[in-house]
């Protein structure tokens, strides 16, 4: 084949080639492990039962405005709790430092005093 000069960007006496596919005998494939080990069957993590039907139990969400996303999941967990009859109670936690900090404390200890069961941190 001829070859075809063309400009290149910053190189316009580059010389452009056309390359032919080259065939060759098929490879042997080789099979790729797993580099990690199984998962300990033997760990688990705590879980709590509240111990009758959600009907009628009083639930706490704790979010605060860090996580923005979790408003999204807070709004589903909600809906699904009301739908199961729960009276669901949403605390939006404010400072954690400061003046507004021991509001927050306060607030939240009068939160938890409302609720029997509840959904907080980020492991929900």
């Amino acid at each position: 084949m001829k070859p075809v000069t063309t400009g290149l960007g910053y190189f316009p006496n580059c010389v452009r080639r056309f390359a032919l596919p080259v065939t060759s005998p098929p490879k042997p494939t080789i099979e790729i492990l797993l580099p990690t080990a199984p998962a300990d069957r033997a760990t688990t993590s705590e879980t709590f039962d509240l111990g009758r039907p959600l009907q009628g139990a009083v639930v706490g969400l704790r979010l605060d405005q860090s996580w923005r996303s979790y408003f999204t999941v807070v709004e589903v967990w909600e809906e699904r709790l009301r739908a199961d009859g729960a009276d669901v109670r949403t605390f939006v936690a404010g400072d954690r430092v400061g003046p507004q900090g021991a509001s927050t404390r306060a607030d939240l200890d009068e939160w938890s005093r409302l609720v029997e069961c509840g959904v907080v941190g980020l492991g929900n």
